[in-house]
């Protein structure tokens, strides 16, 4: 009798026992399918790891492409030969601006033309501080930025507003639109022309412009204003509102200085949609309405937005 019981006893715990470890065993396999290392996950990221591997080489071979159709040099803007636009476009790659490729992963990527490729991360710099106007040793406004890419590295950019992740830069000079640099010479960069009342030169100097800053990562260009809203537009000009608040602090920000008075377009705000058209007349610092669209003194002095995390 003794030993029944005590095989009883045995064959209970076994049972016990074994569920207990059938219960671990389905809990790995929960875990093994369902959980952060799971092989769903695993196979998931297994398939985007390889799409972006092959999204990567389509772009290395579209460079390739556009550097060999062009002889040796990749247009980098254009839609030509050697156009590196139209040949990422055939590969089905659409994300790309002024030498930046933005992938399906977000991953962006600096092109030069001569077909050098460069990851763009948070620690990439593509600005630095050439005037600190109140010496905090921070971007702040009224400071002068200028690019460290080598191509546009003598453009100078105010600051004209910050905020958590962007900076909003105004061009310091106004923009030739035969060289689409930023230049002193103030005879070169009037534009008398009526056209420019509809914001058609204005639209060309602007996208011009921008686009000549080659390997900048602009985050957030913007559709320019004047009397209309002129679209397809890289970057924008000076609202009214933001020159009108910062023309007492930043005098000669807004209107130049005594030996260089600046006279260009304004526009109205982003939000407003309006027949008018605004000046900035440095040699009397005022804000003007309409009468520019007459004669032959104003210029452009384009805005842009770049990303805070791009300074040095």
């Amino acid at each position: 009798m003794k030993s029944t019981k005590e095989q009883k006893g045995i064959t209970l715990i076994a049972l016990v026992v074994t569920i207990i470890v059938l219960l671990i065993l389905a809990g790995i396999a929960v875990l093994m399918v369902t959980g952060d290392n799971s092989v769903i996950n695993k196979a998931a990221e297994s398939k985007e790891m390889t799409e972006q591997a092959k999204e990567e080489e389509t772009m290395k071979l579209a460079v390739q492409d556009a550097l060999a159709e062009g002889k040796g040099e990749i247009d980098l803007n254009g839609t030509g030969e050697g156009s590196l636009k139209k040949a990422l476009q055939k590969e089905g790659i659409n994300s790309y601006f002024n030498g930046i490729i933005t992938l399906k992963n977000k991953k962006k990527y600096i092109v030069d033309n001569k077909g050098n490729i460069k990851p763009i991360t948070s620690s990439t710099k593509q600005w630095k501080l050439k005037q600190d106007n109140d010496n905090d040793e921070k971007v702040s406004v009224g400071d002068l930025l200028a690019p460290t890419v080598t191509t546009v590295q003598n453009e100078r950019f105010y600051v004209i507003s910050v905020d958590n992740n962007y900076v909003t830069l105004l061009a310091q000079r106004r923009v030739d639109k035969n060289s689409n640099k930023q230049t002193d010479n103030m005879s070169t960069t009037e534009y008398g022309d009526n056209n420019i009342y509809n914001g058609s030169l204005v639209q060309e100097i602007i996208n011009n412009y921008v686009q000549n800053l080659t390997g900048l990562d602009l985050e957030d260009v913007e559709v320019a204003y004047n009397t209309v809203h002129v679209n397809n537009v890289k970057g924008r000009i000076l609202w009214y509102q933001e020159a009108d608040s910062l023309k007492t602090s930043y005098s000669n920000m807004i209107y130049g200085t005594s030996s260089d008075f600046l006279i260009y377009w304004i526009g109205p705000d982003g939000e407003s949609n309006t027949s008018s058209a605004y000046f900035i007349y440095g040699p009397y610092q005022s804000i003007g309405s309409v009468e520019c669209s007459t004669h032959s003194g104003c210029g452009v002095r384009p805005v842009i937005k770049i990303l805070k995390s791009y300074i040095e």
